[in-house]
């Protein structure tokens, strides 16, 4: 039975079944259908043991795509909640590889907050005014949190955690700021600052979480969905807590007290993994206006990284689908709204057992 184990992060473009509505516009069944078969292919071609999903609307539009690819037997799907409506995360899993845990984060961990208090009179007055304090204290889409097993001898249970951080769109201000003469006409930049301070939220919220896993267990974590931002944002810098990467085996780079700290609690991005092996620099995941970015990412704690002494598997390959993202005449109205595929890359991982 192989010990070998895939990952992939699929954004299904807000799928839903037929007469149900996203965002207020009714899907039509010969929209469901264009979007499912498009889906279902891309399923097959993926071949992913640990696929997780965000836009998902219900769990019957995706329950007949994986009947329509001839998969729904191979795979265990698993959704945040019974009875779900909007745009959630949900998983695949498929043998050799069991689902035998399952919880949901939707609230910050337990006395996380985002503070900095206003400096008192007797400090220097000249440094920056940096006192903030944050309300938010949930995430806005529900993370999906797995456990799963592997019924080979020795293999550890692998965590892993689906998520979906703030879009970068700008957040619709209320009515009260839209219609006040001092805010209305700033209202994207306004809302693009919400979203960004969101995100950034969620991603020390998220950072939280990680942290307190790994100083509780050493089982391997995998992180993966659309964090909304690239490899070299600061939402990924938190994430990841930046661990140190090693370019060739005898190097000692991740040797100090310090660095061994941060391999052990931080996480390494497939795409960086693959860079290492690749000379192409040319993955990306998101087209918006020409501009193109990775946006979906899959990042993996030290038992997947190839240089670490507490290594269980190897990295292989990375692969991600994007030519679809390219698809279209940007001198055509509204035509990057085809439904039938998704605007976002699909990103695949692979890993070997490969134990020291």
């Amino acid at each position: 039975m192989s010990k070998n184990i895939s990952f992939a992060t699929f954004n299904l473009h807000n799928l839903q079944k037929t007469g149900g509505h996203v965002y207020g516009r009714e899907v039509s069944a010969e929209q469901y259908q264009a979007q499912a078969a498009w889906t279902a292919r891309m399923l097959r071609e993926i071949d992913a043991d640990v696929i997780f999903f965000q836009e998902l609307w219900v769990k019957e539009a995706l329950e007949k795509v994986f009947t329509d690819a001839g998969l729904i037997q191979d795979y265990d799907l698993r959704y945040i909640r019974e009875g779900f409506q909007g745009a959630s995360v949900a998983a695949a899993v498929r043998q050799p590889w069991t689902v035998t845990g399952q919880r949901i984060h939707k609230e910050f961990p337990e006395d996380f907050n985002i503070i900095k208090r206003r400096r008192g009179a007797d400090q220097d007055q000249d440094r920056e005014d940096d006192e903030v304090d944050l309300k938010i204290t949930r995430y806005s889409r529900t993370i999906l949190h797995l456990e799963l097993t592997n019924r080979s001898t020795g293999v550890p249970t692998v965590h892993a955690l689906g998520v979906h951080l703030k879009s970068k769109l700008p957040t619709s201000l209320d009515r009260a700021e839209r219609e006040n003469p001092a805010t209305g006409p700033h209202a994207d930049a306004i809302g693009s600052a919400i979203s960004t301070i969101r995100r950034t939220a969620e991603a020390a919220a998220l950072r939280a979480l990680i942290n307190d896993f790994t100083a509780t267990n050493d089982n391997p974590l995998v992180v993966m969905g659309d964090f909304n931002d690239g490899l070299m944002s600061n939402t990924l810098s938190i994430v990841t807590s930046q661990p140190p990467y090693k370019l060739y085996a005898a190097k000692r780079t991740s040797m100090s007290r310090e660095n061994i700290d941060l391999r052990d609690r931080g996480l390494y991005s497939a795409s960086m993994l693959q860079q290492y092996h690749s000379l192409r620099d040319v993955y990306y995941t998101h087209n918006h206006h020409g501009v193109v970015e990775s946006l979906d990412h899959i990042l993996v704690s030290e038992q997947f990284y190839d240089h670490s002494p507490n290594r269980k598997w190897s990295f292989k390959v990375m692969r991600i689908w994007n030519d679809h993202l390219d698809e279209y005449d940007p001198r055509v109205p509204d035509s990057r709204q085809d439904r039938s595929v998704t605007d976002h890359g699909i990103v695949r991982a692979e890993f070997l057992w490969d134990p020291l």
